[in-house]
């Protein structure tokens, strides 16, 4: 039997197998899973094991139900086991049967102290019986697809292994490798959706609280996400480093060819001293001695926090603000009422504090900024609609909840969470309400309102998976005649855990609405096969909470932050989708759209790119009329530098999308949003820079 293997996040994997002898038995028909996957390992010619650095060993933990009889599904018993598993531990590879015995999962777990915690676990766990712990033999290996690359080995010198970088962070700072020059830096790799990079993000947070203050210097390298990605990963861990954004992946793939989650460090020189993929404590330790190594205690004086992030003087020197703090205002909503007014929501950063904004026109001119959410706390991601009524709601993300100022630079130490307000005409905001409720963090709320005039709202939350906050679901609720409904998933419940769901958008459907969403999807049972890696999905929820089934609407690139509209009573999802060129031997991104078939029936997964192949494109935008008249917007740079405005315009006679034009090339437009007025004009707000800073601009087509 072929068996198909797949690079995803740390290289995921899918595989079909049964048995301990995982070649003996590949041949017989099971369910399987994907899980993240150690990807490198010393080959021990002399043993039928695989050995790794310090006699690390890939184990064979094969398990089951406590009965034997009770028929469960795989999700069940990888949550089951999830709910336990021991902090620290690596788990990659999970795969299930149904015997005769009942169901019985086996999972890879790295070394021997690891295999000892989890017999331990197993031990006390009642629901769960251990039948067998076991090395792995080269053979399993070789079939899981794990290379003879050492797992830690420090990096040979080579021209490649010298950090040069210039790279702009997910606050619009530029970072420069030659701002690091003598300091040790830590630099980890990886996505914002990848399970594995979310997963050590927490020892990342530790490490940097530890030896920042004493002189080591950390960043996150950001690969494939744009800004909004980067800002939500970095507030839920609580990171307080620089974010860089590798949009193409073009500066990680310089240094790595073996997945996430990647770690190197540097020495003072610049000098890559050491590498590794998937990290385990070990490599956790050997950071942390290289660090105490190399530290020296002057290095603690070049530093300065700004935003809530630790950045190099040389950085801050060169933005002019070490002399005075700039204004950054960014992530745009605009919405047009019936009655003319036009509302715009934005985000604006003014000394370190994030702040969201209302201006409002009436027909003549615009009115001054007013704050929707201007607290000590960060509140910033803000999103409006105007219902049936006229009436305009605006969203965000705020932390305004709980506790007293952070000591890592955030304003307020309480879990973040998504508020709902209505404004006046005028602009003023009504009292707010908290939307989201449970234990973890929720983000990327979003509005919609349907044809009885409900207002829906939509937003992920990060979930506790095995001890870690890690992977995100999506939720919707809903306010009907002042009260608001009760909280709903919308998310899949019927897959493991490990799936994970973000940046979910909602277009109001008839009385109820569409929600479409990016899944890091592993090709679940009773799901597709033609998607995999990110991709977008939607669901339609009627006015019951009833759902349609989730369907994918693209393939198998990275497809990540949608737009949806309703034209003419058909659904289209637009999204940033990045695929590799062979041509170019690089990464490239596009704007893609597609019609999706809603009734919960597969989608092909065609879709049309609206752009050309570009370096980059910003988050796409998505305006429609009543009378079926739309069209996308979006920004996007050839050379990762100068970035333009463009729309696309939909045909409806002919049912298809214009060639693009191009709408602004002044100011690097970004962070748009586009609506239609009553008129059937188009007004888009974006993002230009203007000197150090940015600012908001509107135009009227």
């Amino acid at each position: 039997m072929k068996i198909n293997f797949r690079l995803k996040s740390c290289l995921l994997l899918v595989l079909l197998i049964s048995g301990i002898s995982f070649a003996e038995e590949a041949s017989k028909p099971i369910l399987c899973r994907t899980v993240e996957c150690n990807t490198s390992g010393i080959e021990d010619e002399n043993s039928k094991a695989m050995t790794f650095d310090s006699e690390k060993v890939v184990y064979i933990i094969a398990f089951k139900q406590a009965d034997g009889t009770a028929a469960v599904t795989d999700k069940e018993l990888l949550d089951e086991f999830n709910k336990n598993r021991p902090n620290g531990v690596k788990t990659h590879h999970f795969r299930y049967k149904q015997g005769k015995e009942g169901a019985v999962g086996r999972i890879c777990v790295d070394g021997k102290g690891g295999k000892e915690a989890i017999v331990e676990m197993m031990a006390k766990n009642k629901n769960l019986v251990l039948v067998s712990a076991e090395p792995a033999t080269k053979e399993q290996l070789k079939e899981l697809g794990i290379t003879t690359v050492p797992m830690s080995k420090p990096a040979a010198p080579r021209g490649s292994d010298k950090l040069s970088f210039v790279l702009k962070d997910a606050l619009g700072r530029e970072i420069r490798s030659e701002d690091y020059a003598g300091s040790p830096v830590l630099i980890m790799a990886g996505s914002c959706w990848c399970g594995g990079c979310q997963q050590d993000a927490e020892p990342l947070r530790k490490i940097a609280e530890q030896y920042m203050p004493k002189g080591l210097a950390v960043i996150r390298s950001v690969s494939g996400d744009n800004e909004l990605a980067a800002i939500d990963f970095a507030k839920h861990y609580r990171l307080n480093f620089p974010q860089i954004l590798d949009t193409n992946r073009e500066f990680e793939m310089r240094y790595n060819k073996d997945g996430w989650t990647f770690l190197m460090m540097a020495d003072g020189q610049g000098k890559v001293v050491f590498k590794c993929n998937n990290p385990v404590e070990e490599d956790w330790s050997a950071i942390r001695n290289l660090a105490r190594a190399m530290i020296k205690t002057e290095d603690a004086n070049q530093t300065t926090v700004v935003d809530g992030v630790r950045y190099m003087n040389k950085t801050l020197e060169r933005s002019g603000e070490k002399e005075t703090a700039r204004q950054h205002d960014e992530l745009t909503s605009i919405a047009c009422a019936g009655d003319g007014t036009v509302y715009l929501v934005f985000t604006r950063n003014r000394n370190g504090d994030n702040d969201v904004l209302v201006r409002t026109y009436n027909g003549t001119q615009w009115s001054q900024d007013r704050p929707v959410a201007s607290t000590k706390a960060d509140e910033y991601d803000g999103t409006v609609i105007v219902d049936n009524n006229n009436q305009a709601w605006a969203a965000w993300t705020s932390n305004a909840e709980g506790g007293p100022a952070a000591p890592n630079g955030y304003a307020v130490a309480g879990k973040y969470n998504i508020f709902v307000t209505s404004i006046s005409q005028a602009g003023e905001p009504n009292e707010p309400k908290r939307i989201s409720l449970g234990e973890d963090d929720s983000m990327h709320g979003r509005l919609a309102c349907d044809k009885d005039g409900n207002i829906w709202v939509t937003f992920s939350k990060w979930q506790n998976m095995g001890g870690i906050s890690r992977d995100k679901e999506i939720f919707v609720r809903r306010l009907t005649n002042g009260q608001w409904s009760k909280q709903v998933q919308v998310s899949p419940t019927d897959v493991p855990d490990h799936e994970d769901h973000s940046e979910p958008v909602i277009a109001g459907s008839g009385n109820g609405a569409i929600v479409c969403w990016s899944w890091d999807f592993h090709q679940p049972e009773g799901y597709t096969k033609q998607a995999e890696l990110p991709t977008i999905f939607v669901r339609k929820v009627d006015k019951d909470f009833q759902m349609s089934r989730a369907v994918f609407v693209s393939a198998k690139d990275t497809d990540v932050t949608p737009a949806v509209g309703i034209i003419n009573g058909q659904t289209w999802c637009a999204w940033d989708s990045m695929r590799w060129d062979g041509r170019l031997k690089a990464n490239r991104k596009y704007v893609c759209l597609a019609q999706a078939d809603v009734t919960g029936q597969q989608n092909s997964g065609q879709f049309l790119a609206v752009s050309e192949p570009m370096t980059n494109v910003c988050s796409p935008s998505i305006a429609v009329n009543k009378d079926g008249k739309a069209c996308v917007v979006w920004s996007q740079t050839e050379d990762g530098e100068k970035w333009i405005l463009v729309k696309a315009e939909y045909d409806a006679g002919a049912n298809k999308w214009k060639q693009a034009d191009i709408v602004e090339s002044q100011g690097n437009p970004r962070f748009c949003s586009a609506c239609f007025d009553n008129k059937g004009k188009l007004w888009i707000a974006y993002s230009i820079q203007k000197g150090g800073k940015r600012e908001i601009a509107v135009k009227q087509l």
